[in-house]
């Protein structure tokens, strides 16, 4: 993982290009408080990604982290605490839609990502490459009758949900 002096560089040669705003992937690069299992070893603290987004903040950069949504879940999925999430057994690409674990999980990361970078108005959350959702025993049944795309939808709803939520 990179050190925080190269992001603080970072944020400096940004604000030098007048870029106002960036999108941050955290991934296990934050030590999440509430799934302290997701963040690596030499991942950031909170405290440490909230001082370099007040710092990019008053380089006129404002910071919106990105939090992997179903897909793109390895960094998760490959903790054996989380396997059970998994909608295919034999991958860690995927979470499984119909899990209420899920979004336990996923909630607890956005909160994590929402106190990471106070005063971001917006939070990325990653939805692509998804098409592993359907194969689980629970997803399945739906994804042959309405479609994958009711499996998308269902996530993408208790999303916006969480969303409402927490503003």
């Amino acid at each position: 993982l990179d050190t925080m002096k190269y992001y603080y560089d970072s944020v400096d040669r940004l604000a030098r290009y007048k870029i106002n705003a960036i999108i941050f992937e955290f991934e296990d690069k934050l030590r999440y408080s509430r799934r302290p299992l997701v963040g690596a070893p030499q991942s950031m603290s909170i405290d440490e990604m909230a001082s370099l987004t007040r710092y990019a903040r008053d380089r006129h950069i404002e910071i919106s982290p990105l939090v992997q949504g179903l897909g793109h879940a390895t960094f998760i999925l490959k903790h054996e605490e989380y396997a059970s999430l998994r909608e295919d057994p034999a991958s860690r690409w995927a979470f499984c839609p119909f899990d209420e674990g899920t979004y336990e999980v996923l909630f607890d990361l956005y909160q994590d990502a929402f106190d990471a970078t106070p005063g971001s108005r917006y939070l990325h959350v990653g939805g692509d490459e998804v098409g592993e959702i359907g194969q689980c025993p629970r997803c399945k049944p739906t994804a042959e009758k309405e479609g994958k795309l009711t499996l998308y939808l269902h996530w993408l709803n208790r999303v916006c949900d969480f969303a409402r939520e927490h503003g």
